[in-house]
């Protein structure tokens, strides 16, 4: 505003109101424009969600998959494909650091949105998906072990939070992405009864993992075995893991 002298107290107090006045509604308005742009993230994230879920139980046709993809931002138009779910573990301790929990996620989803070719969808309790894409299989279990390296590097920075991971079986086609997503679930299932802090193959798992450690999952033959995971579950599991945890129960028998 210009003010001409002489200036009388109550015309400049009149003045400067009405500057607040308008610093406000800027605050107001920018504020509003924050909430918009956070609210319409987190409606696309759910939307990414819903749509990955969509690919798991539906048969959708290449053209209608990638149409959906490239309307959430997503480039799916590969010639391989593979899912690894990942999940930063609750050890089941009543005096877990919930900020460096945070952290670790923040950190986990930075690095893989940072990745070309790969997608990152949430599973709420479960965790994380990620659908890493190429040209061939070869180029995707390059992407998988950048992965898995990446996330190792990540995660030595909060020594205190434990991590699992599963990886699928590459598949050429994104109507076949269940059976990938069905392979990841049965090595993701060894996080009931492996040892954290590694991402697995189902055929890792069964051998010993990636670790070098001896085999963890042995089969439910003895009492002891089995009272041991069900122990561990009732600590660190949850009761929308449940149903997962009874099938990793009965698929360990199995092999």
């Amino acid at each position: 505003d210009y003010l001409l002298k002489p200036i009388s107290a109550e015309k400049l107090l009149e003045a400067i109101g009405n500057v607040s006045e308008e610093i406000k509604k800027e605050r107001e308005d920018k504020e509003l424009l924050r909430r918009y742009a956070e609210e319409m993230k987190e409606n696309t994230e759910i939307e990414k969600n819903q749509f990955f879920t969509r690919m798991l139980k539906e048969s959708l046709s290449i053209t209608e998959a990638l149409e959906q993809g490239r309307s959430l931002g997503l480039e799916l138009s590969a010639e391989c494909y593979n899912v690894v779910l990942f999940k930063i573990l609750d050890d089941g301790s009543q005096r877990k650091d919930g900020e460096q929990e945070v952290e670790a996620w923040v950190q986990v989803e930075s690095y893989i949105h940072s990745m070309e070719h790969v997608c990152c969808f949430q599973r709420g309790v479960e965790g994380l998906a990620f659908l890493c894409m190429g040209d061939g299989e070869e180029q995707v279990r390059e992407k998988i072990e950048e992965i898995r390296k990446g996330l190792a590097m990540i995660l030595k920075l909060y020594p205190k939070q434990k991590y699992f991971g599963g990886i699928g079986k590459p598949v050429t086609r994104l109507r076949n992405l269940k059976d990938s997503f069905h392979e990841a679930e049965r090595a993701f299932a060894g996080r009931f009864t492996a040892l954290p802090n590694q991402i697995v193959y189902q055929s890792e798992l069964c051998s010993g993992g990636d670790s070098g450690e001896e085999p963890n999952v042995q089969g439910l033959g003895s009492v002891e075995f089995i009272r041991e995971m069900v122990a561990k579950f009732l600590r660190n599991g949850t009761e929308e893991e449940l149903s997962a945890f009874i099938k990793a129960c009965f698929e360990t028998h199995m092999q």
